[in-house]
């Protein structure tokens, strides 16, 4: 569902002809940004690193054609982790 309401956001952009940039803020949906909110990198103790990865693949599959997606931040604002495995899930628990 969050995808086909973005889908209609970005129709709905593209129509009045503004520009998309997309942007990871947060992993988690909360407010951001805070160094206790456990969202500075890539992943946390709730995603991993693969699903960050999937997360970007279906994003960039998704909009590949849409004149009026430009770009995107892959990691917007990083900054400390609260915890969560780093390399593919095979290191370990990141504490930055």
């Amino acid at each position: 569902r969050a995808l086909d309401v973005l889908d209609a956001v970005i129709m709905a952009l593209e129509h009045q002809g503004v520009l998309v940039w997309l942007d990871n803020h947060m992993l988690d949906t909360d407010w951001c940004c805070h160094r206790s909110d456990c969202n500075g990198l890539w992943y946390n103790s709730h995603f991993s690193e693969d699903d960050w990865v999937k997360a970007w693949s279906t994003l960039a599959r998704r909009y590949r054609d849409v004149a009026a997606v430009v770009g995107a931040g892959l990691k917007n604002e990083p900054r400390s982790v609260c915890g969560g495995r780093s390399w593919g899930g095979q290191g370990a628990f990141c504490n930055a």
